[in-house]
């Protein structure tokens, strides 16, 4: 527990979780990472240990920080958060509780056996003020890609109108094509197998089976996430599982099948998928964030609407010998956790997306 005047800092308990989620679904910087739900999810498909942080003002909640730890043959090692580029960092009424809990984050860190600590902010939130509060060796830049939503954009027509010639020219060459979209929320085996084909195709790592089996189990189909799947003559072309929190659609799982990629089946479900949310109140679209190399997919991005949104990787290490272990080793040893920044001839750690 960390304390300060009036402030107080303590570890999330079960009495304070329904306090903790409506802290959090009111900020204007909230996004699924910070859910309970999302918790859940992550800390049971990892096996790891949540930690989340509550600030408290007479007994009432004005700050959350969201961490996850993870203990292996190095130590332990604290993330904020970790798995795929989640967001974390401070969510936080005011200056004093921001402080508070960054404090207190600088304790944990410093604990015994902790051999590294990255808070990953937040891209929503202007947190420069992190850098100076949060103790960190290593700054790993990334740019968050954020298309604004409105009501406006709540048709496929209306949205694609509002986009570049070079997207509507995408989604009138797939309903040329006969692409057919549909909501398919028991599609997940489906999603699976076409993410990972993709994946190998690209020589990346997708994100395994299990996890989309306990997404299914753990968060609600229709209200928390959406699956939509292009087929062209009953015959699979593309998916996209979206996630919903905190009036952000969450772009968490595109693929599309090879054999149809000249049909760009993927950009009218990307344009139904904008619209739907759009349609269900969402006022932003979250692409997820970019690292080193990825100008490509900004671009992309981009022609869709974003807007760039830096956030950083505030990196501690304490032990240095970690510096010398293969980067293999180190993913092998804490998968989905990021330890420490590794070259870019060896980065071998997920993508932020």
């Amino acid at each position: 527990m960390t304390t300060s005047g009036d402030l107080v800092v303590v570890d999330l308990r079960p009495e304070l979780e329904a306090a903790y989620e409506a802290f959090v679904s009111t900020h204007p910087a909230a996004l699924i990472h910070y859910g309970l739900g999302f918790r859940a999810l992550v800390s049971t498909f990892l096996g790891c240990t949540s930690r989340h942080q509550v600030a408290l003002r007479s007994d009432q909640v004005v700050g959350v920080l969201p961490v996850m730890e993870r203990d292996g043959p190095f130590g332990r090692v604290l993330n904020s958060l970790p798995f795929y580029g989640s967001h974390g960092g401070v969510l936080a009424r005011d200056d004093d509780a921001r402080a508070a809990l960054c404090r207190r984050w600088n304790d944990m860190a410093s604990e015994r056996d902790v051999s590294a600590a990255t808070m990953v902010t937040n891209p929503l939130d202007d947190q420069g003020a992190l850098d100076a509060l949060v103790h960190h060796q290593e700054i790993e830049p990334r740019i968050g890609s954020i298309s604004p939503l409105h009501p406006a954009m709540a048709t496929t027509d209306a949205l694609v109108r509002s986009l570049r010639g070079d997207v509507r020219y995408d989604v009138r060459r797939a309903s040329a094509a006969g692409v057919e979209v549909r909501v398919e929320n028991d599609a997940l085996v489906e999603v699976y197998e076409a993410h990972d084909a993709h994946m190998r195709s690209i020589g990346g790592r997708a994100k395994p089976w299990a996890f989309f089996e306990l997404l299914g189990e753990t968060l609600r189909p229709g209200a928390d996430f959406q699956v939509y799947v292009g087929r062209i003559s009953g015959d699979l072309a593309a998916v996209l599982l979206v996630l919903y929190a905190y009036g952000t659609a969450e772009y968490f799982t595109p693929a599309t099948v090879q054999a149809h990629r000249s049909a760009q089946p993927g950009a009218l479900l990307l344009a139904e998928a904008m619209a739907d949310a759009s349609a269900r109140g969402c006022v932003r679209w979250n692409w997820g964030g970019s690292g080193r190399g990825h100008e490509g997919v900004l671009r992309f991005k981009r022609k869709w609407g974003s807007v760039d949104h830096p956030y950083r990787y505030l990196v501690r290490v304490n032990d240095q010998e970690l510096r010398s272990v293969p980067p293999a080793t180190i993913v092998a040893s804490y998968p989905d956790f990021f330890v420490l920044p590794f070259p870019a001839s060896a980065d071998a750690g997920p993508g932020d997306r």
